[in-house]
């Protein structure tokens, strides 16, 4: 079973390592989405059907609490982890 993953993170490197992380152990069970601040994370989720949000809490435009609210408002299953 696939599970996609988005990542929200507004620094690149911090993006990237999650990614090397997540994709070194479970590469073939993972489809891995990254964005670099809230607004995108919520538009992602919706446009991937995301099981899983990794979201930084300190991101510029909307913060990463109001954006799992609004994915929260729409996507309830989804698994929001804060990084």
């Amino acid at each position: 079973m696939m599970c996609r993953i988005v990542i929200a993170d507004d620094e690149n490197a911090e993006r990237q390592l999650l990614r090397d992380i997540l994709e070194r152990h479970f590469a073939q069970t993972v489809d891995i989405r990254c964005v670099e601040n809230g607004r995108q994370a919520v538009t992602m989720v919706t446009i991937s059907e995301a099981d899983i949000v990794l979201m930084d809490i300190e991101m510029p435009g909307i913060s990463g609490l109001e954006a799992a609210r609004r994915i929260r408002e729409e996507n309830p299953d989804v698994k929001l982890i804060f990084i």
